[in-house]
C-alpha cells in the first residue's frame, strides 16, 4: 500500500490555480473514480428524478389549489386587493393584509376533480355569510346572522371537473378574533374534513390530465426517496 502512494505520481498545479479550486478539481476526481458503483447510480438517479419532476411540473402538472382574492366590498368586479393560490379555506392570511376595509368580500374559485361518481355533503362553519356554488349552481348558503345552525347539504359529482365557488362576505365589521370561516366535505361514510388538496386545481382539466398530474406528484416522491437513500 505505502508502495503503491509512494509510486502515485504527484500533480504539479500552476501558480495561477488557488487551492479552492485544486480542491474542487480531486474531489471530481474521486466522484469520477466512483461511477458505476451503486452510490453513483443512486446519486444519479437521484438527479435525473428531480431535473424531471421539475421540468414535468412547470410542463405537464396543473397546479393543485384554488384561486383567492380578496376585493373590498360589495362588488367582485373591483379590482382585488390581493390574489394567490391555496387549498384552505380560511382567513389566516387576512393577518397579514395591509389596510383590511371594515366590509369585503374573499372568493375562492377553481375546479374539484372527482375520478369517479361519488356523493359528496358540504358543511360550513363561519361568523359571517358564506355561498357555495357548484358548476355555478348555488348549493349551499350560510348567514350567521340568522341563527340559526347551518345544514350540510349533498350533491353527486358524476366524473371529471366540476367548478367550484365559494364566497365569504364581511360587511362593516372589525376582523376579529372570532372571525372565521371554513368549508368541509364528507365522503360517503366517512367524517368530515377539509376539502382534498389533492382534489382541487386552479383551473378545469380532464382525466388525462388528472392522471398526468398525480404520475408528476409520485415522480417527486420518487426523487426525495432517491436523496434519501443516496450516501452523503
Amino acid at each position: 500500500m505505502l508502495k503503491n502512494i509512494a509510486c502515485r505520481p504527484r500533480v504539479a498545479w500552476p501558480d495561477s490555480v488557488s487551492w479552492p479550486a485544486r480542491t474542487s478539481h480531486m474531489r471530481s476526481l474521486k466522484l469520477g473514480a466512483r461511477l458505476g458503483t451503486p452510490t453513483a447510480i443512486v446519486f444519479m438517479a437521484a438527479l435525473v428524478l428531480t431535473a424531471a419532476w421539475g421540468i414535468l411540473r412547470l410542463e405537464v402538472a396543473t397546479p393543485r389549489g384554488l384561486n383567492r382574492s380578496l376585493h373590498p366590498a360589495p362588488e367582485l368586479s373591483w379590482p382585488p386587493l390581493s390574489q394567490d393560490t391555496t387549498a384552505t379555506i380560511d382567513l389566516q392570511f387576512l393577518e397579514h393584509v395591509a389596510d383590511l376595509p371594515p366590509a369585503f368580500i374573499v372568493r375562492w374559485d377553481g375546479y374539484w376533480f372527482a375520478p369517479v361518481a361519488q356523493p359528496v355533503t358540504l358543511q360550513v362553519r363561519t361568523t359571517s355569510r358564506v355561498s357555495v356554488y357548484v358548476d355555478g349552481e348555488l348549493v349551499l348558503r350560510h348567514d350567521a346572522a340568522s341563527g340559526q345552525t347551518p345544514a350540510p347539504t349533498t350533491v353527486t359529482l358524476t366524473p371529471g371537473a366540476h367548478q367550484i365557488v365559494i364566497d365569504y362576505a364581511q360587511e362593516d365589521t372589525p376582523l376579529g378574533v372570532g372571525s372565521r370561516v371554513s368549508v368541509q366535505w364528507t365522503p360517503d361514510g366517512h367524517r368530515s374534513r377539509p376539502l382534498p388538496a389533492d382534489r382541487l386545481f386552479v383551473r378545469r382539466l380532464d382525466r388525462r390530465g388528472y392522471y398526468e398530474t398525480m404520475a408528476v406528484s409520485w415522480l417527486g416522491w420518487g426523487a426525495v426517496v432517491a436523496w434519501l437513500t443516496a450516501p452523503v
